[in-house]
């Protein structure tokens, strides 16, 4: 409900209900059903599979943005919705047989709270205000009206009749009409420097007594004191769409898109509901709770994903830091068999930290529990304070609401040793030639008694391999300084080639 006016009468009368449960979100007299069914739901969710107490608030944080309170001069006020001025009216109410773009801005409202929520933003808020819009659709009056510039356009102060697209087929407290002039006066006279009241409801104007007071007793609003207590069942609603195809970019807006067209379809079935929803609000509190469930439940998924990180005990360079192994580790708490499960390791933080296989692994089907174990990824790691992981997950369900998606952000938290120092080995040294000089044709010349013995081999060519070895052993044994030893297993060393 959109409280609308912040009047003394609208409180008084609301004071006069005593206990009642209007579908509203006053505070001060016990009428917020809004924060009623937002109990319900919750506790059903929390029950469910997969429930992510992790990510999705706590119950209380949810409902302190749900409600408003009566302040006397500053009028309502609180954290939710229905503030002056929080938000327009015509977020709270879709006409579906409007052309598009003339229904109301509902959808497009529950699919914004419904985004950040699934992006982990402001997660009490968004629960609160996003559950707050699409149960608004399941109140057989949130499905007529059309937008106030419209209806100023159309109304001149003459007989005005409204076709059944904008009234519907509710029937009032104060019998069928065929001239809304009068309600139409009221709502302009009152929208008059209030620009968030921009939707002519005319159950909304429909009192028998003129000024404020036939807002009070309207025949949206006594019906909404018929309320006397909330569900404690809830399932998850029949006209969800199914789940988006998964994927690991734009997964929360592909979800809010399913978001909003499931808001259609609900304020579709309510306003073809509405004569029983009028006469059995019990069912439209039903729907009511659904709804609820349906769209929290799917703000998150079954699948859970984390990591496991251990030394890497291979070193990388002299000094470095060893890497470390990781693993993911799984668990399916959906309560179904996802196809298509893939999972993902990425680089959140530090640009020096390096994976070194791919980042995707293919999982397949994952079968209800776990952990398990997948991947195997080496990472190296320079500066552990400057390197933060990521690891996601995604599979394709199809018959529970879910994100499909589910991530984890983890620092690395395994203490790192400095990794051995690889020994290097020596550069290869130029081998020394050992030569025997008699294998030198200008020696051999010089001591032919000496070397009488090699001359035959050399003439069958055993030593002519060594004749660029001979002609240095030649320039050598010519300088009158060389050590004698030069001429032998001393050649090439540092104190024979000085010479």
């Amino acid at each position: 409900m959109k409280c609308g006016l912040a009047s003394a009468a609208c409180v008084l009368a609301l004071l006069s209900c005593g206990s009642a449960h209007a579908w509203g979100s006053l505070k001060t007299t016990g009428s917020n059903t809004h924060g009623c069914l937002d109990r319900s739901a919750y506790a059903v969710l929390a029950q469910r599979p997969g429930f992510n107490a992790e990510v999705f608030p706590k119950l209380d944080a949810l409902l302190d943005h749900e409600g408003v309170s009566w302040t006397g001069l500053w009028g309502l006020q609180g954290n939710g919705p229905d503030a002056d001025g929080a938000t327009f009216f015509s977020q709270h109410y879709f006409n579906p047989y409007l052309k598009p773009g003339q229904q109301d801005r509902a959808p497009e409202a529950a699919k914004t709270w419904f985004v950040k929520l699934a992006q982990r933003q402001d997660t009490a808020k968004a629960a609160a205000w996003s559950a707050h819009f699409i149960a608004d659709m399941t109140v057989p009056f949130h499905v007529n009206g059309m937008f106030g510039a419209g209806l100023r356009r159309a109304f001149e102060g003459h007989t005005m009749p409204l076709p059944i697209v904008i009234k519907g087929t509710v029937t009032g407290n104060y019998g069928p009409e065929d001239d809304w002039a009068r309600e139409a006066d009221r709502y302009l006279a009152a929208s008059k420097g209030a620009p968030y009241l921009d939707w002519f409801d005319p159950w909304y104007w429909d009192g028998p007594k003129d000024g404020f007071a036939s807002y009070v007793d309207s025949s949206h609003l006594m019906w909404e004191f018929k309320i006397r207590s909330c569900p404690t069942t809830a399932r998850y609603d029949e006209l969800w769409p199914g789940n988006p195809k998964p994927g690991w970019e734009h997964v929360s807006n592909a979800m809010g898109d399913v978001v909003a067209e499931f808001i259609r379809r609900v304020t579709k079935r309510t306003r073809d509901n509405q004569s029983d929803y009028v006469s059995s609000p019990d069912h439209a509190l039903a729907a009511g709770v659904n709804v609820i469930l349906t769209l929290w439940r799917a703000s998150f998924s079954g699948l859970r994903v984390s990591l496991t990180e251990d030394p890497d005990p291979a070193p990388t360079r002299p000094g470095d830091l060893a890497g470390i192994v990781v693993r993911g580790r799984l668990q399916n708490l959906s309560g179904e068999t996802p196809e298509g499960v893939e999972m993902k390791l990425a680089i959140r933080q530090g640009s020096s930290c390096k994976r070194k296989e791919p980042e995707l692994v293919k999982i397949g089907t994952v079968a209800p529990g776990g952990p398990r174990y997948y991947g195997y990824w080496h990472v190296s790691v320079p500066d552990p304070k400057n390197c933060q992981l990521r690891i996601g997950v995604i599979g394709k369900l199809k018959k529970t609401p879910d994100l499909q998606l589910d991530w984890y952000d983890q620092p690395i938290t395994v203490k790192l040793q400095p990794a051995a120092v690889v020994p290097v080995p020596p550069k290869p040294q130029a081998s020394k030639p050992s030569l025997d000089p008699c294998a030198c044709s200008f020696y051999i010349g010089k001591h032919p008694a000496e070397c009488s013995d090699w001359m035959h081999r050399r003439a069958s060519g055993t030593y002519e391999e060594h004749e660029r070895a001979c002609q240095a052993l030649e320039q050598a044994s010519a300088k009158p300084s060389a050590p004698a030893d030069c001429l032998g297993a001393d050649f090439g060393s540092e104190k024979c080639t000085a010479h």
